[in-house]
């Protein structure tokens, strides 16, 4: 171990195998050649949740607010190297692209932060990563200028992971035991948000990666609300009911197999609907008020207006000729019939 005690600003958490809180804001940029690092199943944030035991919340780097969706690789300075691994970091989708020029290591020495409070996991580090370019915010002509700012950290190194415990301090050990013990039951119940990470407390549970909403009472695999997941405002919903195909209309109350309301299935609006009774065979008038074996009005059935009626018997609606003695269910005589 390096004779100065181990670099400051990590906790590691009691219980938690990997699992590490940062006490003090500490450099940090996304790591080179991380892209080929993949899970056999699941993803870098799923995973940062199971060994954490913690919901994800914002974006760890210092100046981002957002949601942090994404597990991200990592390099904090001073607490990174070949033998000791990277780290898993919850960050926005914005912070976690590879062109975010505001997340890449500083020539000059003015790197992002990852901010104090935050939860990360360590990884290994990769061949990949090892033989990635480096690529910087600026000219890399300033790289690996002897210090600690670049990917290597001998004295690091050297250090037990395992061993590493900040109680391990030479002065005021009973000071800082007292704050270890204290931030270890901040964790247990779930309050280092608002106890490390600001004065301004946000919702402790998950969040919409849209619009930030609240959405721990959400299945653990909902990453959105509603609103956001149906690509609208929760005013502007549609009915949740079925719709028809053709106008939209609600037709949740129909049989299963109608995808139609009535009047885009008869073609015509609803405004435009025709009587739904019997209707005449001649002229279309509404007889839904005559015997369930008369076809036509009246009118039509005598061949001209009421009051020249011919014979009340039925005709045939080829040539009129009277079909009374047929079957009910005929409608023409034999002649035209045939």
């Amino acid at each position: 171990m390096p004779p100065h005690g181990p670099p400051r600003g990590l906790k590691k958490l009691r219980g938690k195998p990997d699992v590490y809180q940062l006490t003090d804001d500490l450099p940090g940029w996304n790591m080179d050649g991380s892209s080929t690092d993949k899970l056999a199943s699941g993803s870098w944030i799923k995973h940062w949740e199971e060994k954490s035991q913690l919901p994800r919340w914002r974006c760890a780097y210092k100046d981002c607010d957002k949601p942090g969706e994404h597990g991200g690789h990592v390099w904090i300075r001073g607490h990174s190297s070949r033998a000791n691994g990277v780290w898993i970091v919850p960050i926005c989708k914005s912070c976690n692209y590879c062109e975010n020029l505001n997340r890449r290591q500083c020539v000059d020495g003015n790197h992002s932060e990852i901010r104090k409070g935050a939860v990360v996991v360590r990884t290994e580090y990769t061949g990949d990563m090892a033989t990635a370019e480096r690529r910087f915010a600026e000219s890399a002509d300033a790289y690996d200028d002897g210090d600690d700012e670049g990917y290597e950290s001998e004295a690091y190194s050297e250090m037990d992971w395992d061993g590493y415990d900040n109680d391990e301090d030479d002065d005021d050990t009973d000071d800082d035991d007292e704050d270890d013990d204290e931030t270890d039951d901040e964790f247990s119940r779930g309050n280092f948000y608002s106890s490390e990470w600001g004065s301004a407390k946000k919702p402790r549970g998950r969040q919409c990666s849209g619009c930030g909403a609240d959405i721990s009472n959400k299945p653990p695999n909902h990453h959105k609300c509603l609103s956001c997941f149906s690509g609208g405002s929760a005013s502007a919903k549609k009915p949740r009911g079925r719709q028809c195909s053709g106008c939209g209309a609600d037709i949740s109350n129909k049989p299963p197999n109608h995808h139609k309301c009535l009047s885009c299935f008869s073609g015509g609006s609803a405004s435009a609907k025709k009587p739904r009774g019997r209707q005449c065979s001649g002229c279309g008038a509404d007889i839904s008020n005559k015997p369930p074996n008369h076809h036509k009005c009246l009118s039509c059935f005598s061949g001209g207006s009421a009051s020249a009626k011919k014979p009340r018997g039925r005709q045939c609606s080829g040539c009129g000729a009277d079909i009374s003695k047929a079957p009910p269910h005929h409608f023409a005589c034999r002649a035209c019939y045939s």
